[in-house]
């Protein structure tokens, strides 16, 4: 009996792990767009449009023309890790290229399956039991596309320059290079 159980689980474990990946998500598709936004500049209008969603920012690399959000946790539960339910965890990334006269830009998430409670997140990095995820839930390519338009509207807008001609802080929990 104790086999046929745990033979049981096996097959039911199997069955969502598959109904989690052919059911409820598809490769990311990251917004990827051109702007006349040079990256200087982009970099801190993309911060601020982050920080206006609700993004806090971890990490920008000035001289690479990225800006990381802080890791977060779901709470979306989704497949194994482990043997032990999975919640997605994910921070967003823009990459600001230079092109021409401007940038091309990418908004894209990053985006992890973690074992619930078996993981710890100090907001640039994820500690503890995790793989990446390779597809993402509607519900999340929504929200990226959503955030992808936002960033995309920010930066055609015109920028103020500071009058001093310094840039402007981005957020006091940056890392800026």
């Amino acid at each position: 009996m104790t086999q046929s159980l745990r033979s049981l689980r096996s097959i039911c474990s199997l069955a969502f792990a598959v109904a989690t990946l052919v059911g409820c998500g598809s490769p990311q598709k990251p917004a990827v767009f051109a702007t006349s936004a040079k990256i200087d500049t982009g970099v801190d209008t993309v911060a601020r449009t982050l920080a206006s969603e609700g993004y806090s920012t971890a990490h920008v690399d000035r001289q690479a023309g990225i800006v990381h959000t802080e890791w977060k946790d779901t709470g979306f539960l989704y497949g194994q890790v482990q043997q032990r339910n999975a919640t997605l965890v994910r921070r967003f990334t823009v990459v600001l290229a230079p092109q021409g006269e401007g940038s091309q830009v990418t908004v894209r998430m990053d985006l992890k399956r973690c074992a619930q409670g078996g993981f710890s997140i100090d907001g640039a990095e994820v500690r503890g039991p995790c793989e990446e995820a390779e597809l993402v839930p509607e519900k999340m390519q929504e929200e990226l596309d959503l955030l992808g338009g936002k960033v995309r509207t920010a930066l055609s807008a015109p920028v103020a320059a500071p009058a001093d001609g310094t840039p402007a802080p981005v957020s006091s929990n940056s890392t800026q290079l």
